[in-house]
């Protein structure tokens, strides 16, 4: 997935029926949905940026 493959190619290249490469697929994408969401803490810095007027 994360190569852009399509799933007959994904599965060509591991080995794997359409099929199974399709229900993995998807499989994954629900595990991957249903971790948490990480929250942004801590500090945060920000330098200026200067541009040069001519």
């Amino acid at each position: 997935m994360s190569q852009g493959m399509t799933i007959r190619q994904s599965a060509q290249d591991v080995g794997i029926s359409v099929p199974t490469a399709f229900d993995w697929r998807h499989k994954i994408l629900t595990a991957l949905h249903s971790l948490p969401k990480p929250a942004l803490t801590g500090i945060v810095e920000a330098d200026e940026t200067f541009f040069l007027e001519l």
